[in-house]
């Protein structure tokens, strides 16, 4: 957890609702992946001289693997799975490419049914939700997910987890007062909600 920068985004002026924000997020991040590989991006300056920029596709589709005792990189080259967490609920979401083969109106009835089915066995999150063991001490990791993998199910499970484009993160029950609490909830808060192995987490709130 040490290792991860939290930034919180200006509201938008418009009246979404969380999950419309969400969909707006989702067609944000595959934007802003469109304009850094075809080099319409402007380049990080200081001052007059540019900056050093390889580091930001691994934003994208990177992960953290544990496999055979050992932790390390993973690189996908699917674009088009990302992975949605609700109350601690995990979904593989195929979204195509959100603004030309997936519209937003599709985005937004998707993540209201995701929201839906889970809401349907209650409001208590699953507390105990794979989310928490990506965030515990790397030693403890290494031993729970070299044991969990052990088990055929569990193994396909985070294999496929780990060719996500990014994670989303729907922590609809809170509502943060100001953008201060909001990155607290989001950096330190509902470890049940989050994957930590994904390079970039998106967390909306209520």
């Amino acid at each position: 957890l040490i290792n991860s920068a939290t930034l919180a985004l200006k509201d938008d002026p418009r009246p979404l609702t969380p999950v419309q924000r969400a969909a707006t997020l989702i067609t944000a991040v595959y934007s802003f992946y469109e304009d850094l590989i075809s080099g319409q991006l402007e380049p990080d300056k200081f001052k007059d001289h540019v900056l050093e920029m390889g580091q930001y596709p691994n934003f994208f589709g990177t992960s953290l693997i544990i496999e055979k005792g050992k932790a390390r990189l993973f690189k996908t080259k699917k674009t088009d799975q990302i992975t949605v967490i609700y109350r601690g609920n995990f979904f593989l979401l195929n979204v195509g490419t959100p603004g030309k083969s997936t519209s937003f109106t599709e985005l937004v009835e998707t993540l209201n049914k995701i929201v839906e089915d889970v809401n349907k066995f209650g409001e208590k999150p699953v507390e105990n939700s794979p989310g928490l063991l990506s965030g515990v001490a790397h030693p403890v990791q290494i031993r729970m997910f070299s044991n969990l993998v052990k088990n055929p199910q569990n193994r396909l499970a985070f294999e496929a987890i780990r060719h996500s484009f990014f994670t989303l993160c729907l922590d609809l029950d809170d509502q943060p007062a100001d953008y201060a609490e909001a990155a607290r909830l989001t950096q330190s808060q509902n470890h049940f909600n989050r994957w930590y192995h994904s390079s970039l987490q998106i967390v909306v709130f209520g």
